[in-house]
């Protein structure tokens, strides 16, 4: 999303106001720049919405932050094993995202991912298990 000042959420956690407690963080990145980063990253793996000036505007404040880029590689060596597994041939991520959860709530690969996925995803956990929550 853009606002009218043609800014993104992105835009407005990694420029912020120089008397705001993230202009003072220099060496490190807010929850809230991680999950944004986080979900830029898995749309951009998904292929899903990336064509915006909004997103593209985002892709760059990333790839101008360096602690964005590392988190950014981090998302996507995740995502990268989360698309290793399948569910009735279909992807888990994919599975998740397409908000197919309900239909594979019971199956066996999805209640281990769940159980697991602390452990095994810690940047998407919580998108992970609210899905399937949700399925549930």
């Amino acid at each position: 999303a853009v606002n009218n000042s043609g800014k993104t959420p992105l835009n407005l956690i990694f420029h912020p106001a120089h008397d705001s407690i993230v202009a003072r963080m220099p060496n490190s990145l807010t929850n809230a720049q991680r999950a944004l980063v986080s979900h830029v990253a898995m749309m951009e793996y998904c292929n899903k919405d990336t064509s915006s000036s909004g997103f593209q505007q985002n892709k760059k404040n990333i790839i101008s932050n360096p602690h964005a880029a590392q988190h950014k590689q981090e998302c996507q060596k995740e995502l990268n094993e989360l698309s290793k597994i399948k569910v009735n041939g279909k992807g888990i991520l994919n599975v998740l995202i397409d908000n197919d959860s309900t239909r594979f709530a019971n199956h066996p690969t999805v209640a281990s991912i769940f159980e697991s996925c602390e452990k095994d995803f810690p940047i998407y956990y919580p998108f992970i298990k609210s899905s399937i929550e949700v399925g549930i």
